[in-house]
């Protein structure tokens, strides 16, 4: 226990370092992060109006959900098949009646599922880390580009969470315009933080299966957006576990996931168009995204004993319903964006049309 607490809090100070390094360029102040001991799956971001902080906050549940959702996924042989030795892994080992939130206190018996290949064993932390990290930017685009402070000053709310709840149809359009803005700049610096893995590389890794699991995450631009885009994919439906419901999009706080993710599989391929330093095609790496939902989708209903589901992935992708929705929260953002600009620490805001952060 003491060395998984170790290794998440030497990557959220990282992180908080690097916000503070590359991204709180205009209006620096202090950043820093916190655990809260609730199993259920949420974060949280904080704006101090009286100190001079932001704050990062993480339910415990998050942290140890995710570590057994990845070790459970990459234990089918099925899932990412082309890593490491897929042959060694016994399905049986994935299955879970329900996926569980609290590993210490609920489910003692479970805790030692890793995947039996140690080239997948690793990996399986690479995609925890890949999530994390895009949970935790997430929270600081809300920080950076002022939504909390705006938030606070429009209807007097201190924290903006995670859990999706329902709010008036004009109040969520606004939030769902800031949790797009969140999730734009959340990709952006996930996919960074990778690229200096990949560009820079790491100290030697200690063994041959070690340095195989570190070339499969972080190899190439294909493995890195493999790696990252499975994470996140995984995250929106553990977090996101609402049926899919077209009708009544308006009336959430936060997207729904099918929505989210096409949205940021557009703004990976609107990264690479406009910066060459990515080496990734554009049209290329849409399609190659395509190809991980559906991976992603089969191992995520294989761990629960489900039928996958793409009823929402497919019902966004050309549906007149979900265009005009966007273009709903696109207007949204065109309605607050210079509203937020006082609040801004650093970088630009997306244009009013709604298209990436930077």
């Amino acid at each position: 226990m003491y060395k998984l607490m170790l290794g998440l809090h030497m990557r959220l100070t990282h992180n908080c370092n690097i916000t503070l390094d590359k991204y709180y360029t205009a209006r620096p102040r202090p950043i820093t992060y916190g655990l809260t001991s609730h199993p259920s799956l949420n974060a949280f971001a904080y704006a101090s109006p009286t100190e001079d902080f932001d704050f990062v906050g993480l339910n415990i549940g998050v942290y140890f959900t995710l570590r057994d959702t990845f070790s459970r996924l990459l234990s089918l042989p099925q899932f990412l098949k082309d890593i490491g030795d897929s042959n060694k892994e016994d399905a049986s080992r994935a299955h879970i009646p329900y996926l569980v939130t609290d590993l210490i206190n609920q489910a003692r018996d479970r805790q030692g599922v890793v995947p039996l290949c140690p080239v997948r064993a690793i990996y399986a932390h690479y995609m925890l880390g890949a999530a994390l990290d895009f949970l935790f930017f997430h929270e600081v685009t809300h920080l950076r580009f002022g939504h909390l402070d705006w938030l606070r000053q429009r209807e007097g709310a201190s924290v903006l969470g995670e859990a999706i709840g329902e709010t008036s149809s004009e109040g969520g359009l606004i939030r769902q315009a800031l949790e797009m803005d969140a999730d734009a700049g959340a990709i952006l610096y996930t996919l960074n933080k990778a690229y200096d893995v990949m560009r820079e590389g790491v100290p030697r890794p200690p063994n041959l299966q070690a340095e195989q699991a570190l070339q499969e995450a972080y190899g190439s631009p294909e493995k890195v957006v493999r790696l990252i885009f499975s994470s996140v994919y995984i995250l929106f439906r553990l977090f996101d576990c609402k049926e899919w419901d077209p009708f009544n999009q308006h009336l959430f706080t936060h997207p729904q996931s099918p929505l989210r993710q096409h949205w940021i599989a557009l703004t990976i391929a609107e990264i690479f168009k406009n910066n060459s330093y990515y080496a990734y095609d554009a049209d290329t790496a849409l399609n190659d995204v395509a190809h991980l939902i559906s991976r992603s989708e089969f191992g995520i209903a294989a761990i629960l004993n489900d039928e996958p589901d793409f009823r929402g992935i497919q019902s966004v992708v050309g549906n007149s319903l979900s265009t005009e929705h966007l273009q709903a929260v696109l207007d949204a953002w065109a309605g607050i964006r210079d509203e937020l600009l006082p609040f801004v620490r650093g970088g630009n805001l997306a244009p009013a049309s709604g298209r990436l952060s930077s």
